[in-house]
């Protein structure tokens, strides 16, 4: 069994416990998404939840990945 890496357990977690790499899992999620309404679902949730600058760090971090992509 692998020793956890999370940053309850260790000084140097692993990078996939990092904000960075949960935010780039998000972008993904969302790019992959398969209409413009889900999209704006999961937004309006982003911004109850989090606020309207982490929705618009979404939104624009996951635009600039489906633009990327066509």
């Amino acid at each position: 069994m692998s020793e956890c890496r999370c940053p309850l357990c260790v000084d140097n977690p692993d990078e996939m416990y990092t904000e960075a790499h949960r935010h780039v899992c998000e972008v993904r999620y969302v790019a992959a998404m398969d209409t413009n309404a889900q999209r704006a679902a999961y937004m309006r949730g982003v911004t109850k939840a989090r606020g309207a600058a982490a929705a618009d760090r979404l939104r624009r971090d996951a635009w600039a990945l489906m633009s990327a992509r066509e």
